[in-house]
């Protein structure tokens, strides 16, 4: 073949094949366009939503994500968990940073930022005795992070009733997401975790879960910002009908874990058999234990490897009641129920001269007065380690301890660190 010739042939099949590819021309603009993130946009009702900063990352459903401003070398250098391992939790509330024993842990719990009505963050409501939330919140990062651990921001808590009311509308919901974020950037937390106590119904556990969906948005942003994994999980109860109002799918998906709170069967709310707040296995009397609340949640789906077991670092001393007797809610003073941190229990047994035996399947002790008519069934050092070894040889997740400061002594710390 002439090269006059070649050459035509060359640009005819060019031609040939430019024809056949031209219909996807369109695809490395595409490529382009989700990569920036210019793919989304928002509604007009969206996007005119006051930002928690004036570069942000934003979604379809208008969370925002604060652009970093702070260097690499000015974050702190620490040897922090790896993502896989066996959890061990605690939750930090109402003491001094410096009594955090962070190196038992990998994540800690700063406990609680509470919302108003409105879904406003209340930064300046007390964190210590001495000192609000914002004042703590930079130290709090800090001795976490140099002991080597996650430092979690917990939202809500037990006697924070906000949610259920701000949550309904969007605009508000996404005004709190955002808040937080903010203050997960701005002082440099770790992840979130929702403690809403609780949903109560289908509505409800709707609004939890589009609450979840926007949070978990929200820290994906920061990630992709910070090339950080970010952490999102959420307190959750231990009774059937409790666990029907949170949202499987959501939990499934948008969860890093959930913390299973494995205590308060008992308490001055009545109605239940007197003996162990936190039971392991049901006792012959019946009453709530963590074997009924694990397997609520396993018959609605979630696996062991996406709950971490709560572990009581107080106990609800029984006075006036047998064990088996129904607590009542209303009952004269000499029948009631009364919660004791670890350390302090043992220091008012001591003085009130109560005696224990160690129950040696449980490992709990049972603790009696001198005339028998009080007891309490306590989770010292050894139903510490039997309950982490039960989370670990049975594939959950790991454990975590309601709280740091019921404990000052350690003991308990220790033995859910495997250390005694």
């Amino acid at each position: 073949m002439a090269r006059s010739e070649r050459t035509i042939r060359h640009a005819e099949l060019a031609k040939g094949w430019f024809k056949r590819i031209a219909p996807f021309a369109w695809l490395p603009v595409l490529l382009v366009s989700l990569a920036s993130c210019e793919w989304f946009c928002l509604p007009t009702e969206i996007a005119t939503m006051p930002t928690v900063d004036a570069q942000v990352d934003r979604n379809a459903q208008g969370i925002v994500a604060p652009r970093s401003t702070v260097k690499s070398t000015e974050e702190p250098v620490v040897m922090l968990p790896n993502h896989t391992r066996s959890i061990r939790g605690a939750y930090w509330f109402n003491a001094e940073v410096a009594s955090i024993p962070a190196r038992y842990y990998t994540h800690v719990y700063h406990a609680f930022l509470r919302s108003d009505n409105n879904g406003n963050l209340l930064l300046n409501a007390a964190s210590t005795p001495t000192a609000s939330f914002a004042q703590t919140a930079a130290k709090f990062v800090a001795h976490v992070h140099k002991g080597g651990a996650y430092a979690m921001l917990s939202l809500g808590g037990g006697m924070d009733k906000s949610f259920h009311v701000f949550t309904p509308n969007a605009v508000k919901r996404r005004r709190y997401v955002n808040a937080v974020l903010a203050v997960v950037q701005k002082y440099g937390y770790d992840g979130v975790d929702l403690d809403w106590e609780h949903p109560r119904n289908a509505t409800e556990k709707r609004h939890w879960a589009a609450l979840m969906t926007d949070m978990r948005t929200g820290l994906d942003m920061l990630a992709r910002r910070s090339d950080k994994k970010y952490w999102l999980t959420a307190a959750v109860g231990t009774s059937k009908w409790n666990a029907g109002y949170f949202d499987i799918p959501t939990i499934r998906t948008k969860l890093d874990f959930i913390n299973l709170m494995a205590y308060d069967y008992i308490g001055p709310w009545g109605g239940d058999p007197a003996g162990d707040q936190a039971a392991l296995a049901t006792a012959s009397y019946g009453g709530h234990s963590t074997y009924k609340a694990l397997k609520h949640w396993h018959d609605l789906g979630i696996k062991a490897d996406q709950i971490v077991i709560g572990l009581p670092f107080y106990t609800r001393a029984c006075f006036g009641y047998k064990p088996g007797q129904i607590i009542q809610k209303n009952a004269s003073s000499g029948k009631r129920t009364m919660a004791f941190g670890y350390d302090s229990f043992v220091a008012y047994a001591a003085q009130k001269r109560w005696t224990y035996r160690l129950d040696p399947a449980s490992k709990v002790r049972w603790y009696r007065s001198p005339g028998g008519s009080h007891f309490a069934a306590v989770d010292g050092p050894e139903a510490i380690a039997h309950k982490t070894h039960f989370a670990e040889s049975n594939g959950y997740r790991g454990v975590f301890c309601w709280a740091t400061y019921h404990n000052p002594g350690q003991q308990l710390q220790k033995a859910m660190a495997r250390e005694q």
